[in-house]
């Protein structure tokens, strides 16, 4: 007995098209996914429909964000009466997921390194080409270069925009941020430690990991010679934080984005790479990315209320270094190009293809 037609959703346009996009890893991961469905969306006028349960952020998009005028294309929250209103025989591609629309779960495949379907197919589909189907489908992790261009035209919601630019008011106007990067992937930390104390000597340095042990290591090592501070005390755990449970996803997404932005406009910002495979983490490169392209975090916190705050940090008192002090510290801020090398490299890559992306 055929399916019986679902009942018309009272907010969809009668001849519109969409792209269902649930991405999945980290920040960035999801970020780099959610750019590139944006612009094919763009190209073959498509309204993106967002689903963000299944990666980093985890919060519903219409919470976390607003849209503003000038992004590329039409972006909404994926809700399950509109992916009802959707799910209809031969309006779904990839086609194994019609009648599953709202609740299919993708399992992990190890040969393709990412989300497949019942068949063993990724679930996507070929993005050189329009396809007939009202309503596609893109489920995938994969980073890259430029996530930072997939917040391109967003705006942080009003009040967790106001709660981000609370706790920024409190970093002071100047201060210097160290990424560190140390769960599934790991990080020489103790080495980066030794080498950038004498850098950030005098200094206010915002530390941000997803590492308990790196946060307690470092609040014997630095002090008092570095002024360390953290956004948030991460829990003990070997996973990264997009894989851990949280108990208030809000607070979590507004922890990410404390960070993210953070780092985005710190003075000066350290990362190095990772211990086994040799490149930067996904969200060190997103850091980057909007520290080259700053209009991008500076939107994202355009809604908030106490915006003011911002302007109003003033810096905090620098303090009087010995001569020995602050020779250790020049020579360490030479020496730094050429023990990271690796990672600066990556670093001018990243910067090369988020502005050619812009």
């Amino acid at each position: 007995m055929p399916r019986p037609a679902a009942a018309p959703h009272p907010t969809m346009p009668a001849h519109a098209r969409y792209l269902l996009v649930r991405p999945r890893g980290g920040m960035n991961d999801c970020l780099v996914q959610i750019h590139r469905c944006r612009r094919y969306a763009a190209a073959h006028d498509r309204i993106v429909l967002l689903d963000l349960s299944r990666g980093a952020m985890r919060v519903p998009f219409d919470t976390l964000f607003r849209v503003l005028p000038e992004a590329s294309c039409r972006l909404e929250t994926a809700d399950d009466a509109l992916l009802a209103a959707l799910d209809t025989p031969g309006a779904v591609r990839p086609a194994s997921l019609c009648s599953q629309l709202a609740g299919f779960e993708p399992s992990w495949c190890t040969k393709h390194e990412n989300y497949v379907d019942e068949a063993g197919a990724p679930v996507t589909f070929d993005m050189t080409r329009d396809h007939p189907e009202r309503c596609l489908v893109h489920e995938q992790c994969g980073g890259g270069l430029i996530g930072a261009r997939g917040l391109e035209g967003l705006a942080l919601a009003p009040d967790i925009a106001g709660e981000v630019v609370e706790r920024l008011a409190r970093l002071g106007a100047v201060y210097d941020a160290l990424h560190v990067r140390h769960s599934d992937y790991r990080t020489d930390f103790q080495q980066l430690f030794a080498r950038a104390r004498p850098m950030f000597a005098g200094q206010r340095l915002l530390l941000c990991t997803d590492s308990a042990e790196v946060q307690q290591v470092a609040r014997r090592f630095f002090p008092p010679q570095v002024d360390l501070i953290t956004n948030m005390d991460v829990p003990e755990s070997d996973e990264p934080l997009h894989y851990r449970p949280a108990t208030d996803i809000r607070a979590a997404a507004i922890d990410q984005f404390c960070d993210l932005i953070a780092m985005a406009r710190a003075r000066r910002y350290l990362f190095t790479t990772l211990d086994t495979v040799a490149i930067i983490s996904g969200f060190s490169a997103l850091v980057e990315g909007l520290r080259a392209a700053p209009a991008i975090p500076e939107r994202l916190l355009s809604l908030a209320p106490n915006h003011a705050l911002l302007g109003a940090t003033h810096p905090m008192p620098r303090r009087q270094l010995p001569l020995s002090r602050r020779l250790a510290r020049i020579a360490a801020l030479m020496a730094e190009p050429i023990w990271n090398r690796r990672a600066r490299r990556r670093r001018r890559r990243v910067r090369r293809a988020v502005l050619r992306a812009g």
